[in-house]
């Protein structure tokens, strides 16, 4: 019964916390993708395709194209302002885009002036999921940490109901419902831009990163672009972007190499790789949400690099469950790092209270531009084996020997050392005058009996979490001491005297969590019993009692 009553009330401020602080017009991004996905890999825009979907019609190279010119200089112009909303081209990008889907389905019905139609559907297209995608970014990256971590995996349950819908409509009628598309993800962003316009000036204000002092009205003026660029954040995005590069490349040349990659769907009745692909972002976020998972790169890449490397080795086989695995294998890699791309950047942007337009722009347009040429390359290998010049296992070998110098680029997702050591040696400084109050009580305890020998002192076990931390006598300070007192009397763990002396330091849960490795509900919870074991109810009243006990 208790067991039963733990659960339920977890669940209960999961769902409470899911409820205050998010909204379904967050997911606005998710029309973006399921834009691309309706787009290039089901008949609805070309109804007549043959071949690998997203080489199906030349506007698609096009598209791609300027998707990623207006990626890379949207992401350079961004990064010189504070915090860009545009809402007037939002709403034109999402008009564009939907245009030239239109136009997209429309060059067999011109004759002569099919060509032009392809460059125009391209350039249209291109434009407005480029813009669309850079203000998506931005706006989630001005939502609170926990907020976006929410809303890009929950995207995904928009791409879970478009590939149960869009693979099955009519030619006309999938066509429109694709055009639709950008235009909900536009209204979704104005929604979400009224939202910031009250949000954002309270969130923002109270998780400035933790790795930078608060912004003086001096330097909150238009930054220069070269001051952008020699950002700390910039070296990351930069390793990121080649780090993406390469993963897109090869799962470009994956999707341009697959032959019969719509098998699975004549053959089931059902688009399984896509919907399976979708459904682990929607896990992602039940895990974030439910059982406390913190997301990182590190461990979702870890996590996808076997899949890429396995959708490749199953490119030599044509048969009917090595196209289903192979390409399920593509869409789940797609899904999660489309998800850990974008939780990345806007946790650096956090974290360095940082323009997220440049670390977006950056990496989303070397995304794009891997698509590119590993479509490129799929597509001249392809050619190379016909002609008899190159086999499929000599071709396989390269993609993935390319895909391979990813893992020299794999991000540190850690915060500075410097600061991480000094940080470590206050808080080693709290725990050990707490392990220190922590023996004395014991000694006091066991002396009132009349059995305590200088054994038993050394003897006396430790908090498991302090014990496992270095002594530093040279870092005691009158803080720490006040906050070892504080917890020696208010019963506070090994765990929670460490948090305790971030708290008296002014750090928020955030830079917490990244200092500790710990998830956002594991630090909430020690905040919130901290809270409650020395009665206080707010960070200030926590300071002003530390200040006090002075």
């Amino acid at each position: 019964m208790t067991e039963h009553l733990r659960h339920h009330s977890a669940m209960q401020g999961a769902l409470e916390k899911l409820e205050g602080a998010f909204k379904l017009r967050y997911l606005g991004i998710g029309f973006i993708w399921s834009w691309v996905y309706a787009s290039y890999n089901t008949f609805a825009v070309f109804p007549d395709r043959s071949g690998v979907s997203i080489n199906a019609d030349a506007s698609w190279l096009v598209s791609a194209i300027t998707a990623v010119v207006v990626f890379w200089l949207g992401g350079l112009i961004g990064a010189r302002f504070q915090q860009p909303r545009a809402p007037r081209l939002a709403m034109a990008a999402a008009v564009l885009l939907a245009l030239g889907t239109l136009i997209s389905a429309a060059p067999g019905l011109f004759g002569s002036a099919a060509a032009a139609l392809v460059i125009v559907s391209g350039l249209l297209t291109g434009f407005g999921s480029g813009v669309l995608t850079l203000l998506w970014g931005q706006a989630l990256a001005e939502l609170d940490t926990e907020c976006a971590e929410l809303a890009i995996p929950a995207a995904s349950v928009v791409m879970l109901g478009c590939s149960l819908v869009l693979p099955y409509l009519p030619s006309l009628l999938g066509l429109l419902a694709t055009t639709s598309l950008p235009l909900i993800s536009g209204v979704f962003l104005l929604l979400t831009y009224r939202d910031l316009a009250i949000l954002a000036p309270l969130s923002l204000d109270a998780e400035i990163s933790d790795h930078q002092a608060a912004p003086t009205p001096a330097s909150t003026a238009t930054p220069s672009l070269r001051d952008a660029l020699d950002a700390p954040a910039f070296r990351t995005f930069a390793r990121i972007a080649v780090l993406l590069f390469l993963s897109y490349f090869a799962i470009g040349s994956s999707e341009a190499l697959q032959t019969n990659a719509d098998a699975p769907l004549f053959a089931f009745g059902v688009d399984a790789p896509s919907l399976i692909g979708s459904a682990c972002g929607v896990l992602l976020f039940v895990a974030f949400l439910f059982f406390a998972a913190r997301p990182t790169f590190d461990a979702l890449f870890r996590l996808i690099a076997p899949l890429i490397v396995g959708s490749l080795v199953l490119l030599p086989w044509a048969d009917l469950w090595a196209v289903f695995v192979g390409t399920t294998f593509t869409a789940v890699t797609n899904t999660i790092l489309d998800v850990a791309a974008m939780l990345f950047i806007i946790t650096l942007a956090h974290r360095w209270h940082a323009n997220a337009l440049l670390g977006i722009g950056i990496t989303q347009g070397s995304l794009h531009l891997g698509v590119v040429a590993g479509n490129v390359f799929g597509d001249q290998a392809s050619r190379s084996m016909l002609g008899g010049t190159l086999d499929i296992f000599t071709i396989t070998l390269i993609i993935i020997a390319v895909f391979s110098l990813a893992w020299l680029f794999f991000p540190a997702d850690r915060p500075k050392r410097g600061q991480r050591l000094t940080d470590r040696a206050a808080q080693t400084a709290v725990a050990s005058s707490a392990a220190f109050a922590h023996q004395t009580a014991a000694l006091s305890d066991t002396n009132a009996l009349g059995t305590t020998t200088a054994a038993d002192l050394v003897a006396t076990p430790m908090p498991q979490e302090v014990a496992s931390l270095d002594f530093a006598p040279e870092a005691t300070s009158s803080l720490d001491a006040t906050c070892a007192a504080l917890a020696q009397s208010h019963g506070l763990s090994g765990r929670e005297t460490e948090i305790l002396g971030y708290l008296a330091r002014g750090r928020s849960q955030p830079y917490i969590r990244e200092e500790l490795v710990l998830s956002k509900n594991t630090v909430a919870t020690h905040v919130k019993h901290i809270y409650q074991k020395l009665n206080v109810h707010s960070r200030q009243e926590l300071l002003d009692l530390i200040e006090s006990a002075r």
